[in-house]
């Protein structure tokens, strides 16, 4: 599943959504309250 959606993401035809790999969401935060 990670493939296909980063094969969206990181689509050569789009420059802009070439970007690196987004970090994850502000998990800590959730996790320490």
């Amino acid at each position: 599943m990670y493939t296909s959606l980063w094969c969206d993401k990181s689509c050569p035809q789009a420059p802009e959504n070439r970007l690196p790999e987004p970090a994850p969401p502000p998990v800590r935060s959730r996790s320490k309250p």
